[in-house]
């Protein structure tokens, strides 16, 4: 698993930084499933937990371009 920079994840849309995320924990259950030791999966930790505090300030700060809101009519 490649390190997402800091850059590509404020350029990302929520559905992209919300499937991003999914897919990373996806890929950190797995390999723990599998017993993959909890050192050895540090990069998938880092990844998923980069993530998700991406996305939950981007959902606190309601930081959303005006364009990518649903409601927008």
């Amino acid at each position: 698993m490649g390190r997402i920079e800091e850059q590509e994840i404020t350029r990302m849309d929520l559905d992209g930084l919300q499937l991003e995320y999914a897919q990373a924990l996806s890929e950190l259950r797995s390999s723990l499933l599998n017993g993959t030791p909890w050192e050895q999966v540090q990069e998938h930790r880092f990844q998923v937990t980069t993530l998700s505090i991406a996305l939950h300030r981007r959902l606190q700060s309601g930081s959303l371009d005006p364009a990518q809101h649903r409601n927008r009519g």
